[in-house]
C-alpha cells in the first residue's frame, strides 16, 4: 500500500482504495487475497513498465552520446598503436615501470604535488 501512496496509477489507488474498504466490512479472507494478488499484480506491471521506461531512456542517452563520437580521431594507425593487454598483470606489470621512471624523474615538487593529490583523493 506504501507503492500505492507514491504511485500516479489512477487504477492501483483505486484498487488500493476498495481493499481497504473491503477490511472495514465482512469479507471473506478469500476475497481479500483475491484483492491483494490482484494489486501485487497490478504493482508487477508497474514496476515492468517503469524498468523498460527506464531503459529507453538510458538507451536514447547512449546513442547521444555515441553521435557526438568523432570516428576519425579513431584512425587505423592509432589503433594499431594502442597498449593492448591481454591480462591485469600484464598491465600492472607495464605501468608499474612506466610510473616508477616517472617517479624517478620528477623533481621534489612534481612529487609534492602528486602525493597531496593523491592523499586528496583517497580522504
Amino acid at each position: 500500500m506504501d507503492y500505492a501512496a507514491t504511485s500516479k496509477s489512477a487504477k492501483l489507488k483505486n484498487m488500493v482504495a476498495e481493499l481497504q474498504n473491503m477490511l472495514g466490512g465482512n469479507i471473506g479472507n478469500d476475497e481479500l487475497q483475491v484483492k491483494v494478488n490482484a494489486i501485487n499484480k497490478e504493482v508487477g506491471r508497474l514496476e515492468a513498465e517503469k524498468a523498460k521506461l527506464l531503459a529507453k531512456k538510458m538507451k536514447d542517452a547512449q546513442s547521444e552520446l555515441l553521435a557526438g563520437l568523432d570516428e576519425s580521431a579513431y584512425t587505423a594507425e592509432r589503433k594499431a598503436n594502442a597498449l593492448s593487454f591481454t591480462s591485469a598483470e600484464e598491465a600492472d606489470n607495464y605501468y608499474r615501470g612506466v610510473a616508477g621512471k616517472a617517479w624517478k624523474a620528477a623533481t621534489e615538487d612534481g612529487k609534492k604535488g602528486y602525493m597531496s593529490t593523491l592523499l586528496a583523493v583517497v580522504a
